[in-house]
């Protein structure tokens, strides 16, 4: 016989400074609930949240290979291109802090990012309104800003 108790209350602390931690209390458990089958049934479309200017279903992307990076240009609003690094490991867009502050662009919130090795840095996130590659325009893009990528990208402002 396996005894439960509850509530049960988990925290998960961060080696950094603490501002990070999660904490999580499981107050209920419910083995094998009655499940709808709306659960299980094939989702409607979506409304596209993307278009191609041009009428195209494709789009061609002009880029600079400079030192193994590839360089695209990327409109974000209705700014001038700004110069984003291809990273295919990338979760979405990022953009250098100060870049965004210039496009007047508001954080929503913060987490811990990690890369390679143990350091850790924080994180801003933000929606950007729309991000248009080429003539492909895609709409309410979640992001991110990251201090310092102007030095540390090899020259560009953001990674996409």
């Amino acid at each position: 016989m396996t005894l439960l108790w509850l509530p049960v209350t988990c925290l998960i602390t961060r080696i950094s400074e603490g501002s990070y931690d999660i904490k999580s209390t499981l107050t209920n458990i419910e083995f094998n609930p009655q499940l709808s089958d709306d659960l299980f049934k094939i989702p409607l479309p979506q409304e596209k949240d993307y278009k191609f200017l041009s009428g195209k279903d494709f789009v061609e992307i002009p880029f600079v290979l400079n030192s193994n990076h590839i360089h695209i240009p990327v409109r974000i609003g209705e700014a001038l291109p700004l110069n984003f690094i291809l990273d295919s490991g990338a979760g979405g867009p990022v953009l250098d802090t100060e870049a965004a502050k210039d496009l007047g662009l508001k954080t929503v919130g913060k987490l811990e990012g990690r890369g390679v090795g143990e350091a850790t840095q924080e994180v801003n996130l933000l929606t950007l309104p729309n991000v248009r590659l080429g003539d492909l325009v895609i709409d309410s893009v979640s992001g991110a800003t990251l201090e310092q990528i102007r030095r540390n990208a090899g020259g560009g402002d953001c990674w996409i």
